[in-house]
């Protein structure tokens, strides 16, 4: 796995930067192929466990990385509030979770960066569950090749 150090190096600026990726309108090309700028991976309360469904985007996402040398990843792993009030750090199991199985799936760990960041970026504001904030954001950097 990768180092605390490593996975600290997440800064707010570039978490900002990454999430902007996702709110664009069209999606990269590699090889007159679209890649997706973000996917996300949920998981069940207080769990790190990877669900069935999180496994076939995970899949994916190692589809589009595989094979390309100018693609990828970078992961944000997040928690609800009342995860984090309770002392656990579940983000950092959930990224562990989702990093491991991006290897198991062939992607190179060299191309895997991020980290835990908490609930600093809270989605779920409706409602108590916190559903939507128990997640890693799994974001596509495309680079020039």
């Amino acid at each position: 796995m990768l180092s605390a150090a490593i996975r600290g190096a997440v800064s707010s600026c570039a978490l900002g930067a990454f999430l902007a990726l996702g709110a664009c309108a069209s999606l990269p090309v590699v090889e007159t192929r679209e890649v997706p700028t973000v996917t996300f991976v949920f998981f069940d309360d207080g769990s790190a466990e990877l669900t069935a469904s999180a496994e076939d985007v995970l899949k994916d996402a190692s589809r589009y990385v595989r094979g390309y040398e100018n693609v990828s990843i970078v992961l944000a792993a997040h928690m609800t509030k009342a995860e984090d009030l309770a002392g656990n750090k579940i983000d950092a199991a959930r990224f562990d979770a989702v990093h491991a199985k991006l290897v198991e799936l062939g992607v190179d760990e060299e191309k895997i960066t991020g980290g835990p960041v908490g609930p600093i970026e809270i989605l779920d504001t409706e409602s108590d569950n916190g559903a939507a904030d128990r997640r890693v954001d799994v974001g596509f950097i495309v680079t020039a090749p």
